[in-house]
């Protein structure tokens, strides 16, 4: 009997599996790509929001020299959109440009002269939905200036000026707001600040900036600055905790499966070497020719369920290679040994497997005595029990085999049927008189008990076949009529003719290879009839070859209807005759 080891279901470890898996690469591709549906703008370094309205990003005019344009970004991807003209209606632009820079598919706007035309490029395209995140890009002789960032800290570099815009060319004061990434510099810089000198400073392109500016307010325009690294996506916590936590039970799998497979191993060989010492013991056992020989040791020692589960396994093997004669001695070892009582607990396991194994094992023993409580499985739900449940009382009720039938409450299966018959004669049991179960509520067993009174010659019981002949179920009339044919029950050859005048073809047909199997000349004219008349070409051949099988007089008839010059006849004769 095969032991139960410490096992993992195949489809909860596969499902864990591939949902580790699953996760541990949409994490991967998070930390890879942003996603391309929502179009949200990856800034190369960190974003700074909110921004004061009107305002914008410059860098120190003192430090750049040269042509200067300006694009607006509008998002940044790993992979690149495959069809741009969605990204573009998206955005509300008419034509984009990609730029790869740092490993990024970086889509642009056209570039711009003027610093108003670029900003209101900017705010339209924030209006659009998922382009909240759209800023103005700096270019210097047509490269990418690249923001005044600190990349390593994600922190804004010291005196980046956020100032608004005035269209007036008068010199009216502007406000401007310094930002600082120090609380020092936010609580005393971030103020309001007026233009110094001006008309001294003046330059083509660009208009003076104060060198030392002079505080008017204070925590007034302070403008708090938030740093999101854009770099690098951090998944939520909910999902690095999912993953964590598949990813243990995963391992934890693949270290419990390791060790259920060593396990496996190492009862594999223990069974092995015990078997094979159980083998020999009994061998040395059944052979030794004195009755008082004592138990040997080994058998005493089979205290444990598996090693009582090898011993019986091996006694079962022994008793399936010798007759039920020689195998007594056998069965006294296991009687001896109290192994019937071990077998008759596997009765009460919750686990069908061992249950059957108790059956098997309890039959196999001849345990007579235990009958009454195994009967109690020949309506188990589960087929296998049942199977063993119904071989066994059969083996061990030899006065009446079959009479859990009259009990039985489930299908009698042909599989059922065919193991109680195989064990009624290995064992040379009494045959019982199987016309007691006609009248049974179920067919298949009317039917089983049809066959074995046609297979064991209970003539006696032909006298039930009238009734049968006439049952509500086509499958008892069909075995039926199979049996009067096979049995040769001749009186039955008239009373075959009104039942065939109220079946169905496929009925008929059965019917006349029962009659001709009777040979009964008196049936002569009903055949003759069929083969001239019927209008079925099925069952005119078959009544012919009735015909021709009553004997010499069947097959003079079959050449007087060749008279008729019917070509159906001549054609049915040339088939049956050649």
């Amino acid at each position: 009997m095969k032991q139960d080891l410490p096992r993992v279901s195949f489809s909860l470890y596969t499902t864990l599996t591939l949902t580790v898996i699953i996760l541990l690469v949409n994490v991967l591709v998070g930390l890879g790509s942003n996603n391309a549906y929502s179009f949200q703008s990856i800034p190369p370094a960190s974003q700074i929001t909110p921004v004061i309205k009107d305002s914008l990003l410059k860098v120190d005019p003192q430090k750049q020299s040269g042509e200067k344009s300006y694009r607006v970004q509008v998002c940044a991807l790993r992979n690149k959109i495959k069809d741009i003209n969605v990204l573009e209606k998206a955005c509300g632009q008419s034509k984009l440009i990609v730029e790869e820079v740092d490993g990024y598919n970086k889509y642009v706007t056209i570039s711009y002269n003027g610093y108003p035309e670029v900003l209101k490029t900017v705010q339209e395209i924030k209006t659009m939905p998922g382009f909240e995140g759209a800023f103005i890009v700096l270019y210097q002789n047509g490269k990418r200036i690249k923001p005044l960032f600190n990349a390593q800290t994600r922190q804004v570099s010291s005196h980046i000026l956020i100032n608004s815009i005035s269209s007036q060319p008068e010199k009216k004061p502007v406000k401007h707001t310094i930002i600082s990434t120090t609380e020092n510099a936010k609580k005393q810089i971030s103020a309001t600040v007026q233009h110094q000198g001006i008309g001294s400073a003046k330059t083509n392109n660009n208009k003076a900036i104060p060198s030392k500016p002079v505080v008017t307010e204070t925590k007034k325009n302070i403008v708090h600055v938030k740093t999101v690294d854009t770099n690098q996506y951090i998944p939520p916590k909910m999902l690095l905790f999912v993953l964590i936590f598949f990813a243990s039970c995963f391992l934890l799998l693949s270290l419990f499966l390791i060790i259920s497979h060593f396990l496996k191993i190492k009862k594999r060989r223990d069974a092995l070497t015990l078997s094979e010492l159980y083998a020999e013991e009994l061998a040395k056992y059944w052979s030794e020719p004195s009755n008082t020989i004592q138990v040997p040791e080994q058998f005493k020692e089979a205290n444990t369920d598996f090693k009582k589960d090898l011993l019986i396994n091996e006694m079962i093997s022994i008793l399936n290679t010798l007759s039920e004669a020689s195998g007594n001695k056998i069965r006294e070892l296991y009687f001896q040994l109290q192994l019937d009582l071990y077998s008759f607990e596997k009765l009460q396991n919750r686990k069908w497997g061992i249950q059957a194994m108790g059956i098997h094992e309890l039959a196999a023993f001849n345990a007579f005595n235990e009958a009454d409580s195994i009967e109690e499985f020949i309506n188990h739900p589960h087929p296998v029990i049942r199977h063993e449940a119904i071989s066994a009382i059969v083996r061990l009720r030899p006065s009446d085999p079959f009479d859990f039938l009259d009990r039985l409450r489930v299908p009698f299966t042909k599989i059922d049927q065919l193991n109680a018959i195989s064990i009624l004669k290995k064992y040379h049991l009494k045959v019982p008189d199987f016309s007691r179960w006609f009248d049974s509520y179920d067919p298949a067993v009317v039917v089983f008990a049809i066959e074995m009174v046609c297979q064991f010659k209970q003539t006696e019981a032909h006298e039930h076949f009238d009734k049968l002949l006439r049952h509500s179920y086509e499958e008892v009339r069909l075995s039926v009529i199979k049996a009067i044919g096979e049995m040769g029950l001749k009186e039955y050859s008239t009373r075959l003719v009104p039942v065939f005048n109220d079946e169905h073809e496929h009925i008929q047909l059965l019917i006349l290879q029962a009659m001709g199997k009777l040979e009964d000349l008196s049936l002569l004219n009903f055949l003759s009839d069929l083969v001239l008349f019927n209008s079925s070409m099925k069952i005119r051949m078959e009544a012919a070859k009735a015909l021709i099988n009553i004997g010499p007089q069947g097959l003079t008839r079959m050449q007087t209807l060749l008279l008729k010059q019917d070509s159906d006849i001549r054609y049915i004769y040339h088939q049956i005759i050649g």
